[in-house]
């Protein structure tokens, strides 16, 4: 009876990966190559992703002493001023030339962020397609993009400014604390609680992010009732969020480090000629594009269950069984196609 117990749980889990949000993920990947155009672009912004999540904060532990000292240095000896006033004078001796830097790096800055959410909206767009079995080709994903632009822009928007309001509120008044005393304990003391209190608000801001992204885009919400409704399916699918993000993080981290180090292994890196380096970062780019689109596929297929109410919690439902606190597993949700 125990034998059996376990092999239909080992079924029950096999059947998140068969049949759930990442085949239906990973076919998309490999069928629509046209969105890893976008995926490249969308890679760069990446709100959420699960593996820079984790080693943003776990960075925190030791960048946060690293920086209180080197601000502590700054205030101290009185650096800021001199540069400041070198700012200054070269602005004013310089205005055509400060005027033409401005205005590329204005442009290029704008260029990319345009190109940045244009394939945020894609990719979901792309995904929500292939549920119900069609494509989206390039100029149709610029059109979705376009129609979508400013809604996901101002998501963006909100969101880094949440992580970053929080990080201000976190870090400030022990900071200043270092700063003006010095004390190597409150630098220790910062880091841990910046890691602490940062570490679930950027997780749950990145959630959040995906799914009102969803809302936006498939439902046709504005940002607020797109926030709020993402913030409601979150509290209520959470286990299943979190579940879904270790799954990514652990993908990401198994295909990074092995195509990195395969690339670097086979052509002898870091003792490269220049086309070498430029194949290097070509390809690096490719697995980028490709990992993007498969997170952003698998995120859109989880919204679309959930939203459907297909996707119960693989871990809990397992626990359960496990524990005995069923007598029977329960039945397998039928999964239905999801359309406007």
């Amino acid at each position: 009876m125990k034998e059996e117990r376990i092999a239909k749980t080992i079924t029950m889990a096999e059947s998140f990966f068969r049949q759930g949000v990442l085949k239906r993920a990973w076919s998309l990947t490999w069928t629509h190559k046209s969105l890893w155009f976008f995926g490249l672009f969308a890679a760069i912004l990446a709100i959420g992703e699960e593996y820079d999540l984790l080693l943003r904060n776990v960075d925190i532990l030791d960048s946060v002493q690293r920086r209180l000292d080197q601000w502590r240095i700054i205030a101290q000896q009185g650096l800021a001023t001199p540069f400041i006033n070198d700012l200054g004078t070269f602005l004013r001796t310089n205005v055509l030339g400060s005027a033409t830097i401005a205005l590329t790096w204005l442009l290029s800055i704008l260029a990319l962020a345009w190109l940045i959410i244009v394939s945020q909206s894609a990719l979901i767009e792309g995904a929500r397609r292939h549920e119900n079995g069609k494509s989206l080709n390039l100029l149709e994903g610029f059109d979705v993009g376009m129609a979508n632009f400013w809604p996901v822009f101002l998501l963006n928007v909100i969101a880094k400014v949440f992580v970053y309001g929080a990080l201000l509120i976190v870090i400030v008044p022990l900071g200043l604390a270092y700063i003006k005393t010095g004390n190597h304990t409150v630098a220790v003391i910062t880091a841990l609680w910046t890691f602490v209190v940062l570490f679930p608000i950027i997780a749950v801001v990145a959630f959040v992010t995906r799914f009102a992204g969803a809302y936006i885009v498939i439902k046709r919400f504005p940002v607020r009732q797109a926030i709020a409704a993402a913030i409601s399916l979150f509290r209520r699918h959470w286990l299943v969020t979190l579940e879904l993000a270790l799954i990514l993080m652990v993908i990401s981290f198994l295909a990074i480090y092995t195509v990195v180090a395969t690339l670097m292994v086979a052509s002898g890196f870091p003792n490269l000629s220049t086309g070498g380096y430029l194949t290097f970062l070509v390809l690096l780019g490719f697995l980028f594009a490709w990992l993007t689109t498969f997170k952003f596929a698998a995120w859109t297929h989880l919204f679309l269950r959930l939203e459907e109410g297909n996707a119960p919690s693989k871990l809990r439902r397992i626990i359960h069984y496990v524990l005995g606190v069923h007598s029977e597993l329960p039945s397998k949700p039928v999964i239905t196609r999801a359309g406007r």
